[in-house]
């Protein structure tokens, strides 16, 4: 969801181009659908995109963080209980140099605004759920994930060269983005969670 701000300046489609580009400027939302090309495929898929914004190494942190909690549970109840496909992902999307918490679902069951509906009723359930009561010790395991995911060691020389492109590309040059991110996340609170959430 973008700010009405965000939302006036958001990048649309040009006409013409495949897929149908609906902007809400009112409510801040911007809506893009496209028909699959292919009437015998019964998949669809939805990408809920919570737009957050360009995010300092303390606010992505937290941003990291809260998809680390909520990843588990949208698995859980979007596909587990619910059984709305076999793909359902939470993530933090990068759009440029902003940020947001994206929630994926493929299904061959439901129907897109079905698929979207779901989603939004699930993020209700998560904050009253999961995150609201949730307890400092129990936040521990998952800031240490974030942590312990951003201090791994690289593998290959691509993972160890595409960070280092993409801060060269974005010109930012923060050479020290992953210890800092690190060591911000061993910080989080989950008062912090909850007003990045409740703000969001």
């Amino acid at each position: 969801t973008l700010t009405q701000a965000e939302a006036a300046h958001a990048p649309v489609p040009p006409a013409g181009a495949q897929g149908l580009a609906e902007r809400h400027r009112a409510t801040g939302v911007l809506r893009l659908e496209q028909v699959v090309p292919n009437a015998e495929d019964t998949n669809s898929a939805v990408e809920l995109h919570l737009h957050i914004g360009v995010l300092d190494s303390r606010a992505e942190a937290l941003l990291r963080t809260l998809v680390q909690v909520a990843a588990k549970d949208a698995f859980h109840e979007l596909r587990t209980q619910k059984q709305l496909g076999y793909v359902v992902a939470c993530a933090v999307r990068s759009i440029g140099d902003a940020r947001g918490l994206s929630v994926h679902v493929q299904s061959a069951v439901e129907s897109p605004p079905g698929v979207d509906a779901a989603i939004e009723e699930w993020l209700v359930s998560f904050r009253e759920r999961v995150l609201g009561p949730l307890a400092e010790s129990d936040l521990d395991a998952y800031r240490e994930a974030v942590a312990s995911n951003l201090e791994e060691p690289p593998k290959r020389l691509s993972e160890e060269a595409a960070p280092m492109w993409n801060e060269i590309v974005q010109q930012r040059h923060r050479w020290d983005h992953a210890p800092r991110l690190a060591a911000a996340a061993r910080l989080v609170t989950v008062e912090q969670l909850l007003a990045l959430f409740d703000e969001r």
